[in-house]
């Protein structure tokens, strides 16, 4: 199994624990060109598009999946917050070892996920609803080639995993709370509450543009109304 974390530098401790690491991306540092170059597919298709932040970080996720399908191997996947020990990396390599081809390990107060148990700390989670986090994730070599796909056509959030899931056939996803992540200093969360709130007021700002192309259309057809010609009068008097 892959360990890989997406990080400035690793601690002794995680290199001793065999951890590589993956230089992360930051989208704020990315050219104009570059940047709109990667989102121009989201605005074709009238999406929201991506934050320099959330490009970035899933450009680093994407990364690491093709590191994973150049080693064919397994990997554990972690951003720079989440820290490894020996005791969280034996829980996981348990995980792995039931070759489940993904399992979100992060608990973290921002979400609860919907599921039920199927053995201890492990959950099946239904992930059409409220189910995101990219913090720390176990996965295998054709998950990693599936997700690659996912973004090809059009590059997502790099834990979109309720639209990756919702129109997939196969095995649901699951969940082990092997690590916690607050997520109170994530960038990443606080790029999204921006874009939420400019998206809201976009949104609120294209609907009133629209009411009030509407409203102009209308009275410009009234005013072509009153002032068209009315037209020839037919003569049906008898000439004799």
């Amino acid at each position: 199994m892959l360990i890989l974390k997406i990080c400035e530098e690793l601690t002794e401790d995680e290199i001793s624990l065999g951890v590589r690491r993956v230089p992360p991306v930051w989208g704020a540092k990315m050219g104009a060109a570059d940047y709109f170059s990667q989102i121009a597919p989201s605005l074709t298709r009238g999406e929201d598009p991506l934050t320099p932040a959330e490009l970035g970080c899933t450009l680093a996720h994407l990364e690491c999946y093709s590191i994973i399908l150049e080693e064919g191997r397994s990997a554990l996947i972690l951003e720079d917050d989440m820290f490894l020990n020996v005791q969280t990396l034996q829980a996981v390599k348990l995980l792995d070892e039931k070759g489940l081809e993904f399992v979100h390990l992060a608990q973290s107060a921002l979400y609860t996920f919907r599921g039920h148990a199927i053995d201890d700390n492990l959950y099946e989670i239904d992930p059409r609803k409220d189910f995101w986090g990219g913090a720390a994730y176990l996965l295998t070599p054709a998950f990693a080639q599936e997700l690659k796909e996912f973004h090809t056509a059009s590059i997502q959030l790099a834990d979109a995993w309720a639209d990756f899931f919702r129109n997939r056939a196969g095995d649901s996803p699951h969940y082990s709370p092997i690590f916690f992540h607050t997520g109170e200093t994530s960038s990443i969360r606080s790029s999204r509450k921006m874009a939420r709130k400019l998206s809201v007021k976009g949104l609120m700002k294209r609907r009133a543009l629209q009411w009030l192309e509407r409203r102009t259309k209308h009275l410009q057809d009234r005013v072509r109304g009153l002032a068209s010609p009315i037209g020839r009068i037919p003569n049906t008097t008898d000439p004799r």
